[in-house]
């Protein structure tokens, strides 16, 4: 059982901002008197290594320690039944960081938010170790310039709820089979990148509510994804999609915004799209659909087309 020394909430917002706050009569637990494992304290040293010892981790010193001493950037901690502190969140937003990420990331066992976003200078690739944070709930690395594919692997966190993996460099294919462990995920960004082939079928994850692919090189668009019934928000515009939209994608019931614009599919907009009685928003700008709309009149909620 861990013993929570600040408590971390996450706000619904556009970049999932997150505020750290700190209750007394919430920690009756003293935890700047416990030390924090020795395997957590060399993996973010081997961490700031990897980026070349910047002066803005003055503070991450040899013999320190990351949780009693406030070291930059963790936020969260926790005491697990050893009495032993745990690091719980890592948030170094917008630090000017450079170089590549440590597998040793991975020894993090407690950790459930990491936040990299907007450090353009870590490169690299995702490393598979990542998997081995399973706890974790938020991943942003949003705005960096990270390489390669995305490791299947990570579709083993089932605990994870936002993955923000959007304007990087990333190569290669989503996950498909490989993500039928991410049964908690809700927010997926992987827009403005390089990934291609299919829009790949995210299996039974009935807790995804939003999946942003926008500015990718994607090719087509599966009707399976019509299984993801929950989703309110699908954003493929800037890709390269070309098949017809399938009947499938009716089963959307719960969809509120679809972007589709600026893509070579032709075809017609199928008349089950009638049933997308949530749809608010639908942009279908720049492509070769028939731009109408099967019995609008049933669409009560729609606001705006484009």
């Amino acid at each position: 059982m861990l013993h929570r020394r600040r408590s971390v909430a996450v706000v619904g917002a556009r970049h999932w901002i997150l505020v750290v706050s700190c209750i007394a009569s919430l920690c009756p637990f003293d935890l700047a008197a416990a030390v924090t494992d020795q395997n957590e304290v060399a993996a973010l040293l081997q961490q700031k290594a990897e980026w070349g010892n910047p002066p803005q981790l003055g503070s991450w010193a040899v013999g320190g320690d990351p949780c009693a001493d406030g070291w930059v950037g963790v936020v969260d901690c926790a005491m697990d039944e050893f009495e032993e502190n745990r690091v719980t969140a890592l948030m170094l937003p917008e630090m000017g960081l450079e170089g590549t990420l440590s597998p040793d990331l991975g020894r993090l066992a407690y950790l459930t938010f990491l936040d990299l976003m907007n450090n353009k200078g870590i490169r690299g690739s995702l490393p598979a170790a990542l998997s081995s944070l399973t706890s974790l709930q938020v991943l942003s690395l949003r705005n960096c310039s990270l390489t390669g594919p995305i490791p299947p692997t990570l579709g083993t966190l089932s605990a994870l709820q936002v993955l923000l993996l959007d304007s990087n460099r990333l190569q290669g294919r989503l996950m498909g089979e490989e993500s039928r462990g991410l049964l908690s995920l809700r927010h997926f960004d992987a827009s403005d990148n390089a990934l291609e082939g299919a829009v790949s079928v995210f299996p039974r994850l009935d807790s995804l509510k939003h999946l942003l692919l926008g500015w990718n090189r994607f090719s087509s668009l599966p009707g399976a994804l019509g299984g993801l019934t929950n989703l309110r928000s699908l954003v493929v515009d800037h890709n390269r999609i070309s098949n017809t939209l399938s009947h499938s994608l009716s089963s959307l019931v719960n969809l509120q915004t679809l972007v589709l614009d600026n893509n070579p599919m032709g075809g017609s907009i199928p008349s089950s799209f009638s049933s997308l009685t949530n749809l608010v928003s639908i942009s279908l700008s720049r492509c070769q659909l028939e731009k109408s709309l099967p019995n609008t009149s049933a669409l009560i909620n729609l606001q705006k087309i484009v």
